[in-house]
């Protein structure tokens, strides 16, 4: 029987958080699309692309989170996917703050949604990573205790 702890939960929520950071900003399928599918492809739409790997990468570093959380020997490991995760994190943000960008109308849909979501999803991620850390140093002072 597989025990779920806390890292295991965190672990589980970050998956969660690279997939909604990998399909939120998808035309036509993602809560937080950024056009219409059919749409002429204007610079939100590259953002949304650009989107869909840094959060596969996530939800990648996630899902190898959650296997090494189920052992202990293993959960050293975490403190460097966190650090991936952080990584990554960011720079979903950037890439919609200023890297790729978003569509330079304040009038477009783009503004109520692709700009948003990425900021507000790596500040959860942040939180979600330094829970984290917070588990994994507090598991290895019990173990050494």
């Amino acid at each position: 029987m597989v025990k779920l702890n806390l890292g295991t939960i965190i672990s589980l929520a970050i998956v969660a958080v690279g997939l909604l950071i990998a399909i939120g900003p998808q035309p036509g399928i993602g809560p937080f699309d950024v056009c219409e599918p059919g749409a002429t492809k204007m610079v939100c739409y590259w953002t949304s692309r650009a989107e869909l790997g840094i959060g596969a990468v996530i939800a990648l570093l996630g899902s190898i989170s959650v296997m090494t959380s189920l052992f202990e020997k293993f959960r050293h490991i975490g403190i460097g996917l966190g650090i991936g995760v952080m990584i990554n994190s960011a720079l979903a943000a950037i890439m919609a703050v200023s890297l790729i960008g978003i569509c330079a109308n304040e009038m477009m849909h783009c503004h109520d949604h692709a700009l948003p979501a990425p900021l507000a999803i790596t500040i959860l991620s942040v939180l979600l990573i330094l829970l984290s850390a917070i588990f994994i140093s507090v598991s290895r002072k019990t173990e050494s205790a």
